[in-house]
């Protein structure tokens, strides 16, 4: 368990126009660039940043907004959301990205991400993408980490906590009787659990293989679904 107190930099509105620190700059660093955050992507551009979070569904992404100048708390939370999303990456295959409001780059890529009034921030994305009607550019639901601001910590568990339950779409596995819904349009795969909620690691692959492949989920107690499926024949015994 970790967990880092901080206070919050409020940022002036509108975001569209510019981020202004209300507090003087106290200090200059660059966060996100040690080996530690090696992981830890930062965007180049708005395109780049429509292009690998928008448009690719496939992936579920964790994404810290921070300020460059002026936000000591920005710098205390740069280890913890380091060190959580390495370990996101490597278990659930979750990315993670760090932007910069205090850029012209920040800015408009922390418009797209919603309503961003204060640093550090969290969000997540992980749902399906879609295309807007009228500007014909990418979209997909964003969710922030609302944790954050009323305990005033970053607590390592429960980012994940957090990411497992929200980030990550529940719809995205479906029960074996949703599962009539999909056939005919997809592959199915099949999950035979024990558990009664559907775990982080089968919504990341489920996420990891959207428009490919469903994902189905099966209770174990089931009985008549699970021997319903083929089984793998064993080594003959010899006569």
């Amino acid at each position: 368990f970790a967990a880092t107190t901080m206070g919050f930099v409020l940022l002036r509105t509108p975001l569209v126009a510019a981020l202004v620190l209300l507090c003087p700059p106290v200090v200059v660093w660059s966060l996100y660039e040690s080996p530690s955050s090696s992981h830890v992507v930062a965007f180049e551009s708005v395109g780049d940043f429509e292009k690998q979070v928008l448009s690719d569904d496939s992936m579920a992404w964790v994404i810290s907004l921070y300020a460059a100048e002026g936000c000591e708390s920005c710098e205390m939370v740069e280890a913890d959301f380091a060190s959580a999303t390495k370990d996101l990456l490597e278990t659930l295959g979750i990315r993670a990205a760090a932007v910069d409001v205090t850029n012209e780059v920040g800015v408009k890529i922390a418009k797209k991400l919603g309503s961003i009034d204060r640093v550090p921030s969290v969000v997540g994305v992980g749902g399906a993408s879609s295309v807007n009607p009228y500007t014909k550019k990418p979209h997909r639901d964003v969710v922030p980490w609302l944790d954050m601001f009323k305990a005033n910590t970053f607590s390592v568990s429960n980012l994940k906590r957090w990411v497992g339950s929200k980030v990550l779409p529940a719809d995205v596995v479906v029960s074996k009787k949703e599962s009539a819904t999909t056939s005919g349009k997809l592959p199915v795969a099949t999950l035979v659990t024990e558990r009664t909620t559907t775990s982080a690691l089968a919504k990341s692959l489920a996420v990891a293989l959207r428009g490919r492949l469903q994902l189905v989920e099966v209770q174990a107690k089931d009985q008549d679904l699970v021997t319903s499926f083929p089984a793998l024949l064993g080594p003959s015994s010899p006569d």
